[in-house]
Formats: structure tokens, sequence, C-alpha cells
């Protein structure tokens, strides 16, 4: 057919698959149908059964190498594969930058990029923010929240702790946290760890914190943000101190919120909190917050309404963290069964109980609207002062 002309690519989430692989919709189709209890035989026959296409043994059998040589496969070469990764990942001392080759080959093309990028000049904070919530979104469609930020931050006159809140979307276990005490890389120099103030941390949970912080290899949302952090203050040292928070979502009903008696978030805001008052770090929360439509699990499109209906929504929750209230902030969220996919909801909920008094100022938010996929994703910046 002439759809099939056009090729869908196919990405791993979690990049243990390094490539992108191109496949037309048919072949998508019987890709589908491998869901670990059909043999080659009865996937032909319900691709033949839904397309009326037949496809044969030998398609069938170089499909499958295909997928296993690229590591698509859940099987022994993938397994093997992916311990190799872990293993390599435990060893090093460094997070390896991840994403920050999409902007360039060399230190000096992602930092024209980024000169480019914020080519608008901006009037720094008259303070120094005592906290950040900003997106992790793409650099394209975050622009106008990541300038309502970065640029303004003003010149450090100490060696400052930044401490990162981010997003593991891809957890393993099913911890509140996941911390790592690796120094990260990126094209302006290796950013070190606050092994000590990370240690602070530890030693308060009452749970492995480090335990899956193979996480951190891949993530996004922490190092979109440092990139940027560390093109800003070229020469100004800092180190930071990284944390991914896992699904929140496990801690409440539509019901109820338990999060006040749940030993794990508990004693990991504890350490936070002594960190906090001990170190005196700048807290950023790296986070996003709705994501609608069928890209992520509607069955049907975003409209106008919806659009309306979520803004409304929104601008109830910011008012939330606005006023530093995490209880509030939590529970509009759970009364929803978090309907809409917030993403920011353990980050923010962390952010605002660590933090003595805080008080939030709104600087930007804004909803993407994707056409292609007639979905959304919402974000904004504010800043603690």
């Amino acid at each position: 057919s002439n759809s099939d002309k056009y090729p869908i690519g196919l990405r791993d989430p979690t990049y243990q698959a390094g490539n992108i692989l191109a496949v037309t919709p048919g072949t998508l189709l019987l890709i589908s149908l491998m869901n670990g209890e059909r043999d080659l035989k009865a996937i032909q026959e319900e691709f033949v059964r839904r397309t009326k296409t037949l496809v044969t043994s030998e398609d069938m059998e170089r499909l499958v190498y295909t997928l296993d040589q690229y590591y698509f496969l859940d099987s022994p070469r993938f397994h093997a594969y992916q311990r190799f990764l872990r293993e390599e990942f435990a060893r090093s001392p460094v997070r390896a930058m991840f994403h920050a080759h999409f902007l360039g080959q060399s230190a000096e093309e992602i930092a024209q990029f980024f000169s480019r990028y914020f080519d608008t000049p901006e009037e720094p904070f008259p303070f120094s923010p005592r906290a950040v919530i900003c997106p992790h979104i793409d650099y394209q469609r975050g622009k106008r929240a990541y300038h309502a930020i970065i640029p303004k931050l003003p010149a450090w006159d100490t060696s400052p702790i930044v401490f990162f809140l981010g997003t593991a979307h891809f957890e393993e276990k099913e911890h509140p946290f996941y911390a790592t005490r690796k120094d990260f890389e990126t094209p302006f120099g290796i950013v070190p760890v606050a092994k000590d103030a990370v240690e602070i941390i530890a030693e308060s949970a009452n749970f492995p914190i480090f335990e899956g912080e193979f996480c951190h290899r891949f993530e996004h949302s922490i190092e979109l943000i440092l990139l940027m952090m560390k093109w800003k203050f070229p020469t100004t040292p800092f180190s930071i101190v990284p944390i991914l928070c896992g699904s929140f979502d496990r801690y409440f009903t539509d019901k109820e919120v338990f999060l006040d008696s749940e030993d794990k978030v508990q004693s990991a805001l504890a350490g936070m909190r002594k960190l906090v008052q001990e170190k005196k770090p700048i807290v950023f929360a790296c986070v996003d917050f709705s994501h609608i439509g069928p890209k992520f699990g509607w069955d049907k499109p975003v409209g106008l309404s919806d659009l309306r209906a979520l803004e409304l929504y929104e601008r109830e929750l910011l008012s939330h963290i606005e006023k530093g209230n995490p209880r509030d902030f939590i529970s509009c969220i759970a009364q929803k069964k978090n309907a809409t996919n917030v993403d920011a909801v353990g980050a923010v909920y962390t952010l605002l109980n660590i933090l003595p008094s805080p008080r939030f100022r709104v600087l930007h938010y804004e909803i993407a609207y994707e056409e292609a996929s007639a979905s959304a994703v919402s974000f904004a910046s504010l800043v603690a002062f």
C-alpha cells in the first residue's frame, strides 16, 4: 500500500538499544503481534487474518534476526548487552553526557547553540533564588520557559551546591528517590557531585537510595538543565546533588493521601531538610506538568475544551505551589487520580517539603500542543524568593 512507503521510526525510550529502526506500518503490525505468547506461525496467521496479506517464513526469520541484532527483542542477546551496560555504568566514576550530542559535535558548537538560543539580553533577578521550578522539555518547545529562568540567574559569589530534583521516567525499582555519587560530564567540563551532601540524604533514608541508579544513565530531566547551567557559569565551580524522583502516584488514591505515613519518603525528606539547612543549596525541580492525548495513553485526541479545562486545573495547582502548600498540591492531583499524567508530583512535593516557608512566583506557564499526535504537554517556570 502507499502507506508502506512512509517508514515509522522505532526507538527504545530507555536508549539501551541505541539505534532508531525505520519500519513500514506492515512491519510495525508484525512487531506488535510479538507478545511473547505467539510463535512465528501464529504471528503469520494473525497477520494474514488482519491484513489479507501473506508474509513468508523467510521474511519473519529475517525480521526476528534484525530486531535481535539491534537489541529490540527481549532475548538472551539483549539481556547480555543490558548486563554489559549496567556493569559499564557501575564501574564508571562519571555519568557520561547522553543528550548533549544532539546540539553539536564539539563544546564550541554547543556553546554557539546556547549563545544563539539565549540571544535576548535579560536583567538578572534582583535576588538570589532559593529554589527554581523549570521544565525538562526539549529546548525547542521550552524556549520561553527556559528564558524566564536561566538568563536571569545572577552571578554566584561563592561555589554553590545545586540540588537537582529530576523525574525518573524509567525507574526499575519502586523507590521514591534514586541518588548517584557519579560526577556529571558536560561538553564544558565535569561537574562534581557534592558527595558529603548526597551522603546526608543516604544516611537518613531507610531504603537503599543508590539501588536503581542506572536510571540516571539516560535520564534527560537533570542533564538538559545542567547543560545550560554549566554554559552560563563556565568559570564558577559548582557541585551538584542529583536526585531522581520515582512515581508518587503509588502513595495516594482519589480518597486518601498517605505520604505522611510513608516511611521511605519521610526518611529521605528528613535528610534533604538537613542538607538544605546545613549546606544552603540552590534547589532546582526539573519537571514538566501534564501529558495528555493519544501519545500519553488517552483514547481520544485533545480538543479545545480539554486545553481550557487543563489550564483551569493547573492554575489551581500553581496557586498551591505559590503558597508553598504541599498538602493541597498533592490532594488536588490525588482527587483526579493524576488523570493528566503530571510528572512533577514527586519533585514538587519534595521541594515544598524541604524548603522552610517556601513562597513561589509564577514567571511562565505554557501548554505545548502537538498537532501530529493531537496531544499536549504543559510546563511552567517558577522562582522562590
